[in-house]
Formats: structure tokens, C-alpha cells, sequence
């Protein structure tokens, strides 16, 4: 059976024990598992896929243009974002991800960038996500 395409929250069976936001996406006709700053695919059978996250009711766009977002001059302020993850536009495409922020450091699927490559539209609350699949 095809598992939906998109952000889930999940566990790396391989990982930490800890869930996480993955991205399940098509890669060469084989459906497979990306985390946020990891340029290695897992097989599906590699994660517990806990729930799949719907993003469609959250912010699709921001406050700022996309020359302001290019601006060289452009700058989040440090202290208004905090680590975990984020709704966020990156300056590349104006469409928005998830990413992580960890030390000042943006995390996203494909890569790793800096805080002023986003503009932030919201923070992701976990912590009142399930931390496994029920047990029947």
C-alpha cells in the first residue's frame, strides 16, 4: 500500500527512540524518508510513521514581499525565534516548509541555511503529539 506523500511525524526505528518530522516523498519511483537536515533517504520500513501532518489550514503566506525577503539587509531578529520547528518561507520559493532550528541554525529537508534565508510564520508546538503508535 502507498503511504501519502508529505510531512509526517515519525520515529527512525534506526534513531533515537525520540519522533521527529520527516518528509515521505517519490525519489526514483520508490517512496522513501528524509529528516530535516540529513541528506540520507530511509526506506519506509525504517520509521514508525506515527501521523501524517496536515499543513493545509496553516498560514500559506507571509508579510514580507519577496524583494524584502532578497534584501541583503534583510535580518530576523534572534530572539524571536527559538529552536524546534517552524512554518517558514526560505527566500528560494515562496511556497512554505517545515524546517528546524537548532543553535541558529535553519534546518530543512534538503539542506542546512541560516536564520535570515527564512521569513518564520509560525512555530510548531509537538509536544502534545503522540509518541508512538497505540498499542491494541
Amino acid at each position: 500500500m502507498r503511504t501519502q506523500d508529505g510531512y509526517w511525524w515519525a520515529r527512525i526505528l534506526s534513531g533515537d527512540d525520540k519522533p521527529e518530522i520527516i518528509y515521505v516523498g517519490s525519489y526514483g519511483g520508490e517512496q522513501l524518508a528524509t529528516r530535516m537536515g540529513d541528506d540520507w533517504h530511509y526506506d519506509l520500513i525504517e520509521c514508525e510513521l506515527v501521523m501524517p501532518i496536515n499543513t493545509s489550514a496553516w498560514p500559506q503566506k507571509g508579510k514580507l514581499t519577496e524583494q524584502e525577503l532578497l534584501d541583503e539587509n534583510y535580518a530576523v531578529d534572534p530572539t524571536t525565534v527559538h529552536d524546534g520547528y517552524w512554518w517558514a518561507i526560505s527566500y528560494e520559493d515562496p511556497l512554505p516548509l517545515i524546517v528546524r532550528i537548532e543553535r541558529d541554525s535553519v534546518y530543512r529537508i534538503d539542506g542546512e541555511d541560516g536564520l535570515n534565508d527564512f521569513e518564520f510564520l509560525m512555530s510548531i508546538d509537538t509536544s502534545g503529539w503522540p509518541k508512538a503508535l497505540p498499542v491494541n
